[in-house]
This record gives C-alpha cells, structure tokens and sequence, in this order.
C-alpha cells in the first residue's frame, strides 16, 4: 500500500514561525503567513507579503510583492492583487477582481466580482463596488450620502 501524499507542506515566516500551507500554493520565501489563513488551490503570494489571521484565499489567486493584508479579509477565486496594495480590516474582494498596484482599500469594503481598481486608487472605509466597475488610477472611491462618489486623477505626486 502506497504512503499517502501529504496536501500541505510548511512554510517558514521571517520570524522563524511554522505554518501549514496548501501544497500547491506558491507562497514567496520572505511572506509572512498568519494563523487560521484559508489558501485556495494554485494561490501565488510574492515576498515581503502580509497576510494576518483569518483571511480566505480563493483558487487561481496571485498576491504580488509587498502586499498587506488585514485580518478578516476574503479573496474571491482568479483575482489579482498588484504589488504595494494595503487591504484593510474585514474587506470582502469577489472572483475575477483585478487590483492595480498601490491600491489602497479602507475597512469593511464590498468589491463585487469583475471589478478593475486601477494603481493608486484609494476606495474608502464601508463602501460597495458594484460588479464590472473600472475604477481609473490615482481615484478616490468614497459614499457619502446616496451614491458613490468618484474623484478621479487626485494629485497624489506619483505616477
């Protein structure tokens, strides 16, 4: 009888700390991993990423370099988060969502699936994106009464 093949393999975080990843997960050597995170199949997750407790990963998921990712977050299957992306507390991310690098996502966010926010987009605490919506670089997302409101091209001093 043959030995049965293991699904997980260890990950080692800077700090020295053990975690279990999915076997087919790519996860960068210098990511940092923490506990109870839920990691899809054919995940990507680049190096110097931040990933606390208690955040979902859907499959076919690649997380770039230099991501920061709070706890509580979900990220729905065959999304792409670009490098220097900070997602906030409790944010819910569909399938299918594209996140430009630099993109800064405030606190208890709802991005629906197909959603593109391009780099340097800022979209605010307790907002809802609807599905297939294009936010243009360098935009401030926020509500504030009834709809959202865009800000487009902010001068942030960066390109």
């Amino acid at each position: 009888m043959a030995a049965k093949e293991s699904t997980f393999k260890e990950h080692i975080n800077p700090d020295g700390k053990v975690v279990s990843v999915p076997y087919h997960a790519s996860i960068g050597e210098k990511a940092m991993i923490g506990d109870n995170v839920t990691i899809g199949k054919n995940v990507t997750i680049g190096d110097w990423v931040e990933i606390e407790s208690g955040v979902k990963i859907g499959d076919f998921v690649t997380i770039s370099d230099a991501v920061e990712i709070d706890a509580g977050v979900e990220i729905g299957k065959e999304t792409i988060i670009g490098s220097g992306v900070k997602i906030s507390l409790d944010t819910e991310i569909g399938s299918n969502v594209e996140i430009g690098s630099n993109v800064t996502i405030g606190n208890m966010v709802k991005i629906a699936d197909s959603v593109v926010a391009c780099r340097g987009a800022w979209l605010m605490n307790e907002i809802s994106i609807p599905a297939g919506t294009t936010i243009p670089q360098h935009t401030v997302a926020l509500r504030k009464g009834t709809p959202m409101m865009f800000f487009p091209d902010a001068d942030w001093g960066v390109d």
